[in-house]
């Protein structure tokens, strides 16, 4: 998104760990007459251009998540920038717009209520707390994954012994009853690893959204 920063952020760091992803859910309006993504994108590719879909601001993750997804469904929908997650979901509810990424605790009671439809998960597992929500890779887009992470770097050329010491007492900590009782209601999921598997995943990350 920015040609110059004043780091990098492959080599002037060192990962700890991942303290929390967060999932995105596939939303759609309740009217939209599909009750599974394979549903809607036969709908999106019938009709090219007739459905819109919100994000969170241009550039922002839930943008460049589903324009990934239009790309892997080979669908056409206009994109409609939002200042943040609510007026987003209120356009959703409303039917200003047919679609969107969001976080499930955000639309989990609409869901309930019948104004709107969750009809994926966005990341690579299935949401513990959505079970029975297949993820979009099982629903036809194989190893599509879009979500938020949080995670913790140190400077680079911070010693491996520290490093380690900070990954085990973070992990630790992390999936302490106490943790996962604050973030529970927030729809984050704790999930620490070790800083060789977050340096991986950061540069599988870099790789992806790259392109």
């Amino acid at each position: 998104l920015y040609e110059k920063l004043p780091y990098d952020a492959l080599k002037g760091f060192t990962p700890i760990t991942v303290l929390v992803r967060v999932p995105w859910v596939v939303a759609v309006h309740a009217d939209v007459p599909a009750a599974t993504l394979q549903e809607f994108a036969a709908l999106a590719k019938a009709q090219p251009g007739a459905f819109s879909y919100g994000s969170l601001g241009p550039g922002s993750s839930t943008h460049v998540s589903t324009e990934y997804l239009k790309q892997q469904l080979e669908i056409d929908m206009a994109h409609v920038p939002f200042k943040g997650e609510s007026p987003a979901v209120t356009a959703l509810l409303t039917g200003q717009i047919q679609m969107m990424m969001v976080t499930p605790f955000l639309v989990e009671s609409h869901a309930r209520a019948g104004r709107l439809k969750i009809l994926a998960a966005a990341s690579a597992r299935r949401i513990p707390a959505l079970n029975q929500l297949p993820t979009v890779a099982e629903s036809g887009v194989p190893g599509y994954e879009a979500l938020v992470w949080i995670g913790l770097l140190a400077p680079a050329g911070t010693p491996r012994e520290i490093i380690a010491r900070l990954n085990g007492e973070i992990a630790k900590l992390v999936r302490t009853d106490e943790v996962k009782k604050l973030i529970g209601p927030t729809g984050m999921e704790p999930d620490p690893d070790t800083p060789d598997q977050f340096a991986a995943y950061i540069k599988g990350d870099y790789d992806k959204w790259g392109k």
